[in-house]
């Protein structure tokens, strides 16, 4: 049988920068997993992430923002050291007081310490979204119910390489949404 006894630890801090249109930031977060399970003692796992992010909102309706993120993973009962690298950015723009448009890009490199293997990865994404009110339907709320109807689209290229296992392989998609959020209270 198999009975997981681990004790897992999370710590995080986030710095954000504001000065008239201009904001900046930064994060950092670690876990460590400590695995107790008899004869896995030494199965324990560290992460760190480190990320930077500038944004800019020239005009009150439109944002721009680019974030970088450095992230590495040890798994310190085989020696491995896995590191991910990820540059993002997006654009968002108020169009109307309750009409937005958002758009999302990222690209995200990982791999080994040991250049064994590989994956990269493309997405976009972009949504638009339309705010509404409508009549009181619950005492409780006290502006009316509000709702949100979006439409979104979004594509992932990705590909990986395992020279250890000699695989390679890639794979992209898309997809549609559209739906309407409604909050009661």
């Amino acid at each position: 049988t198999f009975i997981p006894d681990e004790v897992g630890t999370v710590a995080g801090a986030q710095l954000a920068w504001q000065a008239g249109i201009f904001q900046l930031g930064y994060r950092y977060g670690w876990s460590f997993q400590d695995n107790r399970q008899t004869g896995r003692e030494t199965a324990d796992l560290r992460n760190r992430v480190h990320g930077v992010s500038a944004g800019v909102s020239p005009f009150g309706t439109v944002g721009l923002r680019v974030e970088l993120a450095l992230e590495r993973a040890d798994n310190l009962e085989t020696g491995r050291t896995d590191e991910v690298r990820r540059l993002g950015g997006s654009l968002t723009w108020q169009v109307f007081k309750d009409t937005n448009l958002t758009v999302n890009a990222s690209t995200t490199l990982g791999r080994d310490a040991a250049r064994t293997s590989e994956n990269d990865s493309k997405e976009l994404s972009a949504e638009a979204s339309q705010g509404f009110r409508f009549g009181k339907v619950l005492p409780l709320s006290a502006e009316g119910m509000r709702g949100r109807a979006f439409f979104r689209y979004s594509s992932r290229l990705s590909s990986s390489v395992d020279l250890t296992f000699g695989t390679d392989s890639a794979t992209s998609g898309w997809q549609w949404n559209t739906g309407v959020a409604l909050s009661l209270f």
